[in-house]
C-alpha cells in the first residue's frame, strides 16, 4: 500500500531521500514526519522559492540513493546529484541503464520558466541499411549527455561525481533480489536463447552460474573504464582509446566516425501542454512526451475524470484515447533532426480536440495501427527514472535506458552492456521513424515535470513500462486530478490496453483488484478480451515521483510498490 512521505530538512539537518522503486527492492526505511519550514513567495508573480536547505531524491536503488545524498550534502546541486546517481545506477542496476545507453533529462530552475531539455538517446550508425544493424547497438549518448549537462549546469567537479561509481564497481556490493532475478532469467544456461552470453559476462556468472542474492559483485573491467573516463574525460569514449575499443566490438556496427559524430540535442524545448490548468512538460520527439500530453488533454476534453475509475466506461474511453494518441504517434513522431515536426501543434487544444472527436463512447474502434517497430512489438519494460530537488528548488526529472533489459545482452570488454535501440526503428520506409544513418529512433520514455496553475506545486515523474509508459503515467495523473491525492492515485489498481500479437484482438489487461465482475462483463460486451495479469512487479510500471508543495512547505513522494521484488 502506498504511503505519503513528508520530507523535512533544515540547512543544518541531514538530507532525507525519498525513494520510489522502479525495478528494485524497498529498503523499508522509515521517513521523517516533522514539519518543514519554507520561505516562499505567494506564487502570484512566479517568484522563486527559497528552499532554505530542503532537498529530495527519488530513485530506484538504495545505493544510488546514498550517492545522491552525499553529493547534495557536499554542496552539489540537483544536476550534480542526478549525474552521480545515473552513473551509479549503471553499476548497481546494469540491466536498466548504463554508459552503453542513453536517455533524456528535464531541468527546471524555477516554476515560472520552461525546463531545459536534453536528449542523449542513442543514434544510428552510418550503415545505410537497417537490416544490417537492427539487432545491434546505436551510438551511446549517455556519457556525452552527462558531460554536456554537467558543463551547462553542474557545480562540483566531474571527478567527485564519478568516484562513487568507481568505488561500487571496484569494491563491489551485495546483489539484491532484482538483479539476481534478472541475471537468472537472462542467461543462456537457463535459456539457450537467453539475452546474455554467460561466457562473456563472467562477473555476473561466476563458475558459469548466475550470481545469487546476497553475494558480492565486483566489476573490475567497468571500474577500470570509469577510472579511465574520470582521468581522461568523457570525450575519451567518443574520440579516444575507448572509441577504438567500442568500434572493434564484434556485436557493434558502430564506427569510430559514428562515435565522433554523436551530438546531444540541447536546443529543442520540451513538449508542453495544459491539463486542467496545470502546465505539463515532457520529453520532446522522438520520445513519447507528446503522446502522454495528448492522452491527458483528450481525457480532460472528454471529461473522463468524471467517470468511475473502475467502470467499463472509463476503461473503454481511456483505451480509445490511447488508441488515438498511439496512432497519431506513428504518423507524426520521428527525429526532429530528420523530420519536420511541429511539437506545439501536436499538443495544441485544436489538435487533441480533433483526435478526441474521433472517439465513440459506445463502440470499439478497429483498424488503428498502434505499433510499428520490432522493439515495440516484442516489448520489454525496462528503464530507470530519477527525480531530484536541491536546496535552491531546482528539479531534475530524467529517464535513462539501454532499451531492452541488458540492452543487446552483449557485454563489452570494457565491462558494460551496449544498448539495442536500433530495433526501435519502424519497418515501414515511409514512416517518420524509418531508419536513416545518424538518426534517433522513437521510444516510449516520457520524463516529465508538471507545474500547478498557481506555480506552488511542482511534480517530477516518470516510469518504466516500455510501450505502456504513456498509459501508466496518464492514468495516474488523471486519477491524481480526480482524487486530489497522488498517494491514492498511485495505489489505485491499473489496467492497460494491449493488442494480441497474433490475432490483434483488443485486450484489457488489469491488475486483479481492478473493477468487479460486472465491469469485466461489460468490457467483454464492448468486445474486449479481459485478462487479469498478476505480473504487477514489471508490467504495470513502477513510478518514480517527487512533488514540491511550496505553499504547504513539503517535499513528498508516493511509493509505487509494483516494482518491489520480494
Amino acid at each position: 500500500m502506498s504511503r505519503k512521505m513528508t520530507v523535512v530538512l533544515s540547512m543544518a539537518a541531514l538530507l532525507l531521500v525519498v525513494i520510489g522503486y522502479l525495478i528494485g527492492q524497498d529498503d523499508g526505511e522509515e521517513q521523517a514526519d516533522n514539519d518543514t519550514e519554507f520561505s516562499a513567495d505567494d506564487g502570484e508573480d512566479g517568484g522563486q522559492v527559497d528552499f532554505d536547505g530542503d532537498v529530495g531524491v527519488s530513485t530506484s536503488h538504495p545505493l544510488a540513493q546514498e550517492v545522491g545524498e552525499e553529493v547534495l550534502q557536499d554542496g552539489g546541486n540537483a544536476v550534480d546529484a542526478a549525474i552521480a546517481i545515473s552513473l551509479a545506477l549503471g553499476v548497481v542496476e546494469p540491466f536498466g541503464s548504463g554508459i552503453g545507453g542513453g536517455g533524456a533529462m528535464l531541468i527546471l530552475d524555477d516554476p515560472s520558466e520552461t525546463p531545459h531539455y536534453y536528449d542523449y538517446r542513442e543514434m544510428s550508425p552510418s550503415v545505410e541499411n537497417n537490416e544490417d544493424v537492427i539487432n545491434f547497438a546505436g551510438t551511446p549518448g549517455f556519457l556525452k549527455g552527462m558531460d554536456q549537462i554537467h558543463e551547462d549546469h553542474g557545480s562540483l567537479d566531474m571527478e567527485r561525481l564519478v568516484n562513487p561509481s568507481i568505488e561500487l564497481a571496484e569494491e563491489g556490493f551485495d546483489v539484491d533480489p532484482m538483479l539476481a532475478n534478472r541475471l537468472f532469467y537472462a542467461g543462456t544456461l537457463e535459456d539457450p536463447d537467453g539475452r546474455i552470453d554467460q561466457s562473456a559476462a563472467e562477473p555476473f556468472y561466476p563458475n558459469d552460474r548466475p550470481i545469487r542474492e546476497g553475494e558480492p559483485l565486483e566489476q573490475p573491467d567497468l571500474a577500470e573504464t570509469l577510472t579511465h573516463l574520470r582521468d581522461h574525460g568523457f570525450e575519451e569514449f567518443y574520440t579516444g582509446q575507448l572509441a577504438s575499443e567500442i568500434a572493434a566490438e564484434d556485436t557493434s556496427s558502430i564506427t569510430e566516425e559514428d562515435l565522433a559524430a554523436y551530438e546531444v540535442l540541447d536546443e529543442e524545448e520540451p513538449a508542453s501542454g495544459e491539463f486542467y490548468g496545470h502546465q505539463v512538460y515532457s520529453s520532446a520527439p522522438p520520445t513519447s512526451g507528446v503522446t502522454f500530453i495528448q492522452m491527458l488533454q483528450m481525457a480532460e476534453q472528454l471529461q473522463v475524470g468524471d467517470v468511475e475509475p473502475d467502470s467499463a466506461s472509463f476503461a473503454h474511453l481511456f483505451t480509445e484515447i490511447k488508441k488515438q494518441a498511439y496512432s497519431d504517434r506513428l504518423s507524426e513522431i520521428g527525429d526532429p533532426s530528420h523530420t519536420d515536426i511541429n511539437t506545439n501543434e501536436l499538443t495544441s487544444e485544436e489538435w487533441t480536440n480533433q483526435l478526441a472527436n474521433e472517439i465513440n463512447s459506445s463502440q470499439v474502434s478497429m483498424g488503428m495501427d498502434q505499433l510499428d517497430a520490432p522493439a515495440e512489438i516484442n516489448d520489454h519494460s525496462n528503464t530507470t527514472h530519477i527525480v531530484v530537488v536541491d536546496d535552491e528548488g531546482r528539479m531534475v526529472s530524467a529517464t535513462n535506458t539501454l532499451s531492452n533489459f541488458f540492452g543487446s545482452g552483449q557485454m563489452t570488454e570494457a565491462g558494460f552492456f551496449l544498448n539495442n535501440q536500433m530495433s526501435n526503428f519502424a519497418e515501414s520506409e515511409t514512416s517518420p521513424n524509418a531508419y536513416e544513418p545518424h538518426k534517433r529512433a522513437r521510444s516510449f520514455i516520457a520524463p516529465s515535470i508538471i507545474i500547478s496553475d498557481d506555480q506552488q506545486e511542482v511534480m517530477g515523474i516518470g516510469s518504466p513500462g516500455g510501450r505502456r509508459i504513456p498509459q501508466i503515467l496518464s492514468q495516474v495523473i488523471i486519477n491524481t486530478e480526480r482524487f486530489n491525492d497522488i498517494d491514492e492515485a498511485m495505489e489505485y489498481p491499473r489496467f492497460v490496453h494491449e493488442e494480441d500479437d497474433i490475432t490483434e484482438e483488443d485486450q484489457i489487461q488489469m491488475e486483479g483488484s481492478w473493477g468487479d465482475d460486472e465491469s469485466r462483463a461489460e468490457l467483454q460486451e464492448y468486445g474486449y478480451n479481459t485478462i487479469e495479469n498478476e505480473d504487477t512487479s514489471v508490467f504495470f510500471g513502477g513510478i518514480i515521483d517527487l512533488t514540491v508543495n511550496h505553499e504547504e512547505g513539503t517535499v513528498e513522494s508516493a511509493e509505487d510498490q509494483r516494482r518491489v521484488l520480494d
